[in-house]
């Protein structure tokens, strides 16, 4: 997006004080760079600000932007810089500026904190009707701007990362390589668990229920404890374990049918709860997962330490993330008080765990703790790859009831309590796995080598054959104009709405290592590039365009002129040169 703001009567501002008050919504650090000039010094906070608080919503926009252009008013009082953002929503975009030139102009005017929480929630809310669905593709897609590898979104929620040859598609966590049998497989937890056995592999014993009193007889027959699960959801949906008697069962079978109407009922296995993610045969994280509770220090009751935990950096994130305080002493934390005996006032022994959630899903308050793999038993690991093996996925969460790791699941009788043929990998303990795992998957950085070939106008455009002499002179194996797309000398495309639509569709074919894109000065100018990355660009010499013609080859050579590849030695690797009827 492009635009310009307008800054005036900053002589006397307190920007740290402004930066304090900010801290309140959004904790991400200001970027390096700012200038000295208290006017620059605003729109450096501006744009930073305006992006943080879309990313604080899981939109995708990871740049600040910056200012192309500063001058001065006419009366001297305001300066006007013209800026350039990078936008997922525009909309979205328009809506973060807009609450924080009110806020800010508030803010100096003296108005509380206290006085624009509403404000500051409602906008959130604004800005979530325009997030992506989901953790996965958000953090994928952060991954690719951290590695420098294009991304594009091809359909709603599925991306390609990369270009031609070296291109990966990812719809969340599944893969283009993912098999729809496995995840057909695990879609049920009943099936995944049949497959697995016939393996032999170890899973629960589990029957599937059609109402309350089936539920009761088989918790009975199975033996207490027992879980109540839908067989057909993920993430702990309806999930109630730990149940050890018949008014359980029943609550318990009651809340499940909210969520589904498989329900299965499966014997309870004492052990701590992992969740490993493999990856092509590869373990590559490992989390322990405890539901959300307070521990013990054997002076302060139940209250004061549910307080202390909702005042942590973790969970202060979470309600600014989604303005509810996902641990609380509601319903559920009071049933399960009330199953130790215990009371809001009673103070837990020292170091003692006392739950509040019956599930250890993050999204309902849950904590995780990242295990290594080198500290977990052979067996353990090969286990989960094996499984994996068994349900066909190439990537796959795997839920493991362990009493401990360190020690083989053969001699522990650990249980795989399901499989997620779609995991959430999450950043909590492992920030960088969505980076490692994007450089897993697509070789190369995703980039294939592109040249450019900029035409003053149409009619200067080379003829076809001529187009495909200079692409094999210049090592591409394909070649794209608004006429069509070749690859290998062969025409696979028909005539396109412009150069750019074409060098689009070039770079969508996956048998393509490198190619020549050409356009005119005027669609560079309208559409800007397909790519941000050229390795030559060239021009074609006409001597007889106009001066409307010159101005727009002009303006499309200062938009390309930043996008050829630099060298180590921060030299251009790329090079602009005239292409004549001879010789490029």
């Amino acid at each position: 997006m492009l635009g310009h703001v307008e800054i005036s009567k900053t002589t006397d501002t307190d920007l740290s004080g402004i930066d304090a008050a900010m801290r309140f919504w959004n904790t991400e650090p200001l970027p390096d760079g700012a200038p000295a000039n208290v006017a620059g010094a605003w729109t450096h906070r501006l744009l930073h600000w305006q992006a943080a608080l879309q990313r604080q919503v899981r939109i995708p926009v990871f740049a600040p932007g910056g200012v192309i252009l500063d001058r001065k008013t006419e009366s001297g009082r305001e300066t006007v810089f013209h800026v350039a953002i990078p936008t997922h929503a525009p909309r979205a975009s328009l809506e973060a500026l807009g609450w924080l030139t009110g806020v800010l102009t508030a803010l100096q005017s003296g108005t509380s904190l206290d006085d624009l929480r509403q404000s500051h929630q409602q906008l959130l809310e604004k800005l979530r009707s325009y997030r992506l669905d989901g953790v996965n593709n958000y953090h994928f897609l952060h991954a690719a701007h951290r590695l420098d590898i294009p991304a594009l979104e091809v359909t709603p929620a599925t991306y390609r990362f990369g270009h031609g040859a070296h291109a990966r598609w990812l719809q969340s966590t599944t893969t283009d390589a993912t098999s729809a049998i496995g995840t057909s497989i695990c879609a049920s937890k009943s099936r995944t668990v049949n497959v697995l056995r016939q393996k032999g592999l170890p899973v629960p014993k589990h029957s599937r229920v059609d109402n309350a009193d089936a539920a009761l007889e088989m918790a009975e027959k199975l033996g207490y404890p027992v879980v109540i699960k839908p067989d057909d959801r993920e993430q702990g949906e309806g999930v109630q374990s730990g149940l050890k008697d018949a008014t359980a069962v029943r609550l318990a079978y009651a809340s499940a049918l909210q969520h589904s109407k498989k329900i299965l009922v499966e014997k309870h296995h004492e052990g701590q709860d992992y969740r490993l993610t493999v990856y092509r045969d590869r373990v590559v994280k490992i989390v322990h997962r405890r539901a959300g509770g307070i521990v013990g220090d054997g002076v302060s009751t139940v209250a004061e330490l549910l307080n202390a935990e909702q005042a942590s950096p973790y969970y202060l994130e979470q309600f600014r993330r989604h303005g509810v305080m996902k641990l609380s002493l509601d319903d559920e934390a009071a049933s399960l008080l009330k199953e130790r005996g215990y009371s809001t006032q009673t103070v837990p022994p020292a170091g003692e765990f006392t739950p509040l959630r019956r599930r250890n899903n993050i999204s309902v308050g849950g904590t995780q703790v990242l295990i290594d793999p080198q500290t977990v038993h052979p067996d353990n690991l090969d286990l989960a790859i094996r499984a994996t093996r068994a349900v066909l996925l190439d990537l796959c969460g795997l839920d493991l009831i362990s009493p401990d790791l360190t020690r083989s699941w053969l001699e522990t009788g650990a249980v795989i309590i399901e499989m997620n043929a779609r995991p959430q990998i999450g950043i909590a303990a492992a920030p960088d796995l969505y980076r490692d795992l994007l450089q897993l998957l697509v070789p190369a950085g995703g980039r294939i080598p592109l040249q450019l070939l900029i035409c003053p106008s149409p009619p200067a455009q080379p003829e076809i054959a001529r187009l495909l002499q200079l692409a094999q002179q210049g090592g591409c194996q394909a070649v794209s104009c608004i006429h069509g797309v070749w690859v290998h000398r062969r025409q696979i495309s028909g005539p396109a709405i412009s150069g750019f639509h074409a060098a689009r569709v070039l770079m969508m074919q996956d048998d393509v290592q490198s190619g020549m894109v050409v356009m005119t000065a005027q669609e560079i100018v309208r559409y800007g590039l397909p790519a941000d990355r050229f390795t030559r660009i060239m021009v074609v010499e006409d001597r007889s365009i106009d001066e409307t013609a010159r101005a727009q080859l002009a303006a499309a050579l200062r938009m390309t002129n930043h996008h050829v590849v630099q060298g180590p030695d921060g030299r251009s690797a790329g090079r602009v040169s005239q292409a004549g009827s001879a010789e490029p």
